[in-house]
């Protein structure tokens, strides 16, 4: 299935070109409008540190929303940028091919996905030796209409803005977040070892809410690298993304001000706002045209209400009768007949009969019959009846 074309705008970034097995799409730095609900805006950079970007994003269309990935390799092993590359090709693939699962299951089209992409790098991982250890974190969102459906392994986080408040949606899979819920102290701890990655087995945990996230109006979501939350606090995120209105710019000034304070490691993040579809302006216009009508037709109406209409009446005038012809008797003039207005009229109307008179037979009544004795004669033949 070809790919909906995306509407991509380049940025400003200083990290090295891509390998060239890894499609232009997924790792160029790009700024997609999906019609007027969703605004999605991405940014990767290789730090100050790092001599190579093993981080990748992607910003799918699918029916009905949008898909977003950020996959952060391993830095610490060789092939960490080859296992992040494996997994957003996998994920996008398998959306892809599910196109017409992805509105009614898709949490199971977004978790199946990320099974594809961690049995994709353990294949890799089994073909050349310097790959053995590669792995790779991963945090995704599916947003079917106003329903955001998240998915992760690993540390990479997903933050949701909503009412000048910043929500961290995802736990990490890691051991620093263990120790704070076994309630030990975290000061001792030098590394933040992963407990879960992408690779590793063939087959992986993948975290994900049981239910969606209800998206409101004006809620921006903020997926994000460990690169990102190891330099910045909460607070800087969030003053980041609630002064900055554009996405694009909360991206380039979040990964600016990484890279100022350090930058060591890889920075991507990706930012999406919804915003709630308004009504188009033609059927706004006819509502409010419709009410004000209504007003002005109502009160109108209410006070000319039809009163009953009188009785009808027959108004007669006597005129001057024209002078007969021919003189008649008045006693030959009969007086008008006088009907009964109120007499009741037949409810059929009565049969014609003829001059002829009519023969009614009676039932004559039986006359009473004694029974006689039966006579026998010498011959012993039957009775005769009488």
């Amino acid at each position: 299935m070809a790919t909906p074309p995306l509407h991509t705008s380049e940025t400003h970034d200083s990290s090295p070109p891509a390998a060239s097995f890894e499609p232009k799409r997924f790792y160029q730095h790009q700024q997609l409008t999906l019609a007027p609900t969703y605004h999605t805006a991405a940014r990767t950079d290789v730090g100050i540190r790092r001599k190579s970007n093993q981080d990748a994003f992607a910003i799918l269309h699918v029916p009905h929303g949008f898909l977003g990935a950020v996959c952060d390799g391993m830095g610490g092993y060789q092939g960490g940028d080859i296992a992040s590359k494996l997994a957003i090709e996998a994920i996008t693939r398998t959306v892809e091919t599910a196109h017409h699962k992805v509105r009614w299951q898709p949490r199971t089209v977004l978790c199946g996905a990320i099974q594809a992409a961690n049995l994709a790098i353990h294949s890799a991982s089994k073909t050349q030796e310097k790959l053995k250890q590669m792995g790779s974190t991963v945090v995704a969102v599916l947003v079917i209409e106003d329903q955001a459906y998240v998915a992760h392994v690993g540390d990479s986080r997903l933050y949701l803005l909503r009412d000048q408040s910043l929500l961290q949606v995802t736990r990490d899979h890691s051991a620093i977040e263990r120790m704070k819920q076994q309630g030990q102290s975290i000061e001792n701890a030098k590394t933040n070892l992963i407990t879960r990655v992408l690779g590793r087995l063939p087959e992986v945990d993948v975290e994900s809410p049981a239910s969606p996230i209800a998206l409101q109006h004006g809620d921006r979501l903020l997926l994000c690298s460990d690169g990102l939350t190891a330099m910045l606090s909460n607070q800087d995120i969030l003053h980041a993304l609630t002064h900055l209105s554009d996405p694009a710019l909360a991206a380039e000034r979040m990964v600016e001000s990484a890279n100022h304070k350090g930058g060591k490691d890889n920075t991507t993040l990706l930012i999406a706002d919804y915003t709630k579809p308004k009504a188009p302006f033609a059927w706004g216009f006819s509502l409010w045209l419709l009410l004000l009508t209504a007003l002005l037709v109502w009160p109108t109406a209410s006070t000319t209400l039809p009163q009953p209409s009188p009785a009808p009446s027959i108004q007669t005038r006597s005129l001057p009768l024209p002078p007969p012809r021919y003189a008649v008797p008045s006693v030959l003039i009969s007086p008008p007949r006088q009907t009964n207005t109120t007499q009741r009229k037949p409810r059929y109307p009565r049969r014609k009969t003829r001059n002829r008179r009519r023969k009614i037979h009676r039932k004559r009544s039986p006359r009473p019959r004694t029974r006689r004795k039966p006579r026998y004669d010498r011959r012993k033949t039957r009775p005769r009846r009488q």
